[in-house]
């Protein structure tokens, strides 16, 4: 990245939050390297049935783009069950 960042020396690169890691890992390099780049985060833009916009999905298969969306809404469901105090969750289908 830092070579990439040399050879193009943009003012700024929007990152989505999706790769929070990578966000994290990114702006740190950019302070240590003291770079004038400003890093900005971006919101996850998600298709209607869920499923995160990203480049790296169009290389999911058919049967497989059918299903990441059931663990997007099954995560979804678990965090909301996280966040209300539910000690277990099980889901049934």
């Amino acid at each position: 990245m830092a070579k990439l960042f040399n050879i193009v020396q943009p003012d700024c690169i929007y990152f989505g939050e999706k790769d929070a890691q990578r966000l994290v890992i990114v702006k740190i390099l950019v302070k240590e390297l003291n770079m004038l780049i400003e890093i900005i985060g971006h919101l996850i833009v998600r298709e209607e049935d869920g499923l995160d916009k990203s480049s790296r999905n169009t290389y999911l298969s058919e049967a497989e783009g059918k299903a990441a969306p059931i663990l997007s809404q099954a995560l979804q469901e678990a965090r909301s069950a996280i966040e209300g105090d539910q000690k277990s969750y099980l889901i049934i289908r």
